[in-house]
């Protein structure tokens, strides 16, 4: 037994020995890898850097390569510059850039070696380079398919009014800013507004029996020296005579029966103003509506009122005043509107372009429908009238308002009642009431003005009537005179 246990404990020691030699040789074969894995790290850096050396040397060989070149200097900034071809598209890097050969006196031309294309180094082509320089860009290329003529050239067509032929082949000549198709009614100028909307009333005389033209009817006035003073028909319509000759007052029917009568106050064309005569011309306009305008030798309003109200606006005279006779459109009704939506067609040609074989309001429903909106402003129409009605009437006071027309007519406003104008020339003097009294209870139309203007017949464009339209005619052809004389004078 007890060789059994020592033979047992030599073997363990043996076991033990072996298994340290297992051991330590495992380390050691460790040790040898980890060996192995550093020099292979060491001989690719080694190689990493070899590389470094050759390519640094290529790129010096290429900088010597271009240095020996006798060409220009170009100034290229790395690899972003690019000089593309005119044959080549946006996406393309054919791109070249080439030094070329330059001679100078005594020394013999030299051809380049190499050139850069894009962004790289390239051998010189010579056949290349001559077709790019034959070829032109494309973007460089420019034809005229007319002549144009040069800016000192160019002369500005003249504005002619009523430049256009109807009758060539139905072409028309427009041009929207022009005023003068404005005014005939081509050209429509729709502004919305807030406006407000006055009753006009019927009126009558305030002393129709002191009338001078009804007292005077079918006789003649002279003056004390034989010249033609006044002339009255038999229907007591008739004219006042300045003593050299020139009617100074018209008192006539107007061709409109709306209008009634009216009264036109003229200059007598030999007012003289630093030398110069004054043109002949309309000083005031009166009517039996209860509307008047005073006006300068210019054709400027002075003096203007209407039914409600009235103001003066000569500066000679102060500050602009403004005054109402009454207070029967107060509080003043308001409506959003658009100025001139439509107006009167006063050419012929654009009138009988428009009319059609078939009428425009021959839909049924568009004619219901029509119908049905005119119900209804027609009821708030007889509706707000017959509040008008009810309203009691109102005079206001005024202070009296004097003006001179000219050397012979003077102007002398106290209510609506009395307003007096006054003839005089020497001994000779006549003077007529143009004062109007107001029937408020007898609405006969409506109108639109603006909230702060004062509106009259005269001053409202476009004319509402063929004889207003012709006053507002001549009164422009005075202004522009006028106009032409002050040029004249300076």
């Amino acid at each position: 037994m007890a060789v059994k246990k020592s033979l047992s404990k030599e073997q363990s020691k043996k076991m033990k020995a072996d298994d340290g030699e297992a051991i330590l040789g495992k380390i050691l074969e460790y040790e040898k890898t980890d060996e192995e894995m550093i020099e292979k790290k060491k001989k690719a850096q080694e190689m990493k850097r070899e590389a470094s050396r050759l390519k640094e040397i290529e790129m010096e060989q290429q900088s010597r390569s271009l240095a020996n070149i006798p060409s220009r200097v170009y100034n290229l900034s790395a690899k972003h510059t690019k000089i593309m071809s005119p044959t080549s598209s946006t996406s393309s890097t054919s791109s070249v850039v080439e030094g070329k050969a330059c001679a100078s006196p005594g020394r013999k031309l030299k051809i380049p070696k190499v050139m850069i294309k894009g962004e790289r180094i390239v051998p010189y082509d010579a056949e290349y380079m001559e077709h790019l320089r034959k070829e032109k860009p494309k973007i460089l290329k420019i034809q005229h398919i007319t002549d144009l003529p040069r800016q000192d050239e160019v002369e500005k067509e003249p504005e002619q009014p009523g430049n256009y032929d109807a009758s060539a082949d139905g072409i028309l000549k427009y041009r929207l800013s022009n005023r003068h198709f404005i005014d005939k009614g081509w050209t429509i100028l729709p502004t919305k507004k807030v406006m407000r909307r006055m009753n006009i009333y019927r009126m009558i005389p305030s002393q129709p029996q002191r009338d001078w033209f009804r007292l005077h009817r079918n006789r003649q006035l002279f003056y004390d020296t034989g010249e033609m003073l006044a002339s009255v028909g038999s229907d007591g319509r008739g004219l006042w005579f300045y003593r050299s000759g020139p009617v100074a007052l018209e008192y006539y029917d107007a061709r409109e029966s709306h209008v009634g009568q009216r009264y036109v106050i003229y200059s007598s064309g030999q007012e003289v103003d630093h030398g110069w005569v004054k043109p002949r011309t309309i000083l005031a306009l009166f009517d039996v509506q209860g509307n008047g305008v005073v006006y300068d030798h210019h054709g400027n309003v002075r003096l203007k009122y209407n039914q409600s109200e009235g103001v003066l606006v000569d500066p000679t005279l102060g500050p602009p005043t403004k005054w109402k006779w009454h207070t029967l459109n107060d509080p003043p009704v308001l409506e959003h509107v658009f100025l001139n939506p439509q107006l009167k067609i006063r050419d012929n040609i654009i009138e009988e372009m428009g009319k059609t074989e078939r009428p425009l309001d021959s839909n049924p429903v568009a004619r219901k429908l029509h119908a049905e909106v005119l119900a209804i402003e027609l009821e708030n129409f007889v509706r707000e009238k017959s509040s008008k009605l009810t309203q009691k009437f109102k005079k206001l006071e005024i202070r009296m308002k004097a003006i001179k027309l000219n050397e012979h007519f003077s102007l002398k406003i106290l209510d609506q009642t009395a307003i007096y104008l006054i003839f005089r020339d020497g001994t000779t003097s006549l003077k007529l009431n143009l004062g109007m009294v107001l029937i408020s209870d007898e609405i006969v139309d409506t109108d639109t003005a603006e909230l702060t203007d004062v509106q009259t017949p005269y001053d409202r464009l476009p004319a509402k009537s063929p004889s207003v339209e012709d006053i507002q005619l001549f009164l422009k052809t005075v202004h522009i005179r006028n106009q032409t004389l002050c040029a004249t004078r300076a």
